[in-house]
């Protein structure tokens, strides 16, 4: 993403700042680490719908933005069961014998509990390196 640059810890660091001088949204909630301002839940590409990044001048409505907000929105959902599946191809040595090497899977499965009940999603990521 543009403006946004992660360093050797996996901190994200928006417009040159340090990663505690953001402000973490997921869908309008704030994820941030409460201490230091640090983002420190795991993200799943596959889970997200839209991720932006605002910096500059802010609005009152955001508590303490700093240098930047970084907004996650995942997909709203409705009465319908839908399933997405992102494999990548496996890599595979020859040393030794041929045999698989890495392999990386995320599924996402979401959708209703049943008629106007109550949302269900969940995505598993696998990695596997031998």
């Amino acid at each position: 993403m543009p403006q946004i640059v992660r360093d050797n810890q996996a901190l994200l660091h928006i417009a040159g700042a340090r990663a505690t001088q953001s402000q973490y949204l997921m869908d309008g909630f704030e994820v941030g680490d409460p201490v230091s301002g640090a983002l420190t839940i795991p993200i799943i590409v596959d889970a997200l719908r839209t991720a932006e990044v605002e910096t500059g001048r802010f609005g009152a409505k955001f508590a303490h933005p700093g240098a930047g907000i970084l907004k996650f929105e995942t997909p709203e959902g409705d009465d319908h069961w839908r399933f997405n599946c992102t494999t990548f191809i496996p890599g595979l040595r020859s040393d030794q014998g041929v045999r698989l090497w890495k392999l990386l899977s995320a599924d996402h499965i979401f959708g209703a509990a049943g008629r106007g009940k109550t949302l269900v999603s969940a995505v598993v990521q696998a990695s596997i390196t031998r």
